[in-house]
């Protein structure tokens, strides 16, 4: 468990692996990548991919001031895109009274990232 402060939100990343056939260079599906590319703004983006950049199960102490150092992601936009994140269910409260969430690459209820034809 990561050291926190008192009421520090903690993320818990759930990721879902690409086979080594598949031949990504990121970890992580280019169809979720995809995905999240169309259904979030460029902020909101850029939170998802420092979240997913982590292992699976990895448990994440969400820090915006190291964010900020990290990615220059200003730390008042972090905030805002973590509620967009939510909002959208890639960021899913533990439970009601919980600053624990859990991460994951597809919005909760989503079985698979949803694509577009490309021709």
């Amino acid at each position: 468990m990561p050291n926190t402060v008192e009421n520090q939100r903690r993320v818990l990343v759930h990721r879902d692996m690409p086979e080594k056939k598949e031949g990504n260079f990121l970890l992580i599906k280019k169809e979720n990548l995809y995905a999240a590319y169309r259904d979030l703004n460029a902020t909101a983006l850029c939170l998802y991919l420092y979240l997913a950049g982590n292992k699976d199960g990895f448990d994440l102490a969400f820090s915006p001031k190291a964010i900020h150092s990290e990615m220059g992601l200003p730390e008042s936009t972090c905030r805002d895109q973590f509620k967009v994140l939510v909002n959208k269910g890639y960021l899913v409260r533990k439970n009601e009274n919980s600053n624990i969430y859990d991460f994951y690459e597809i919005p909760r209820g989503k079985k698979k990232a949803e694509t577009a034809c490309v021709f």
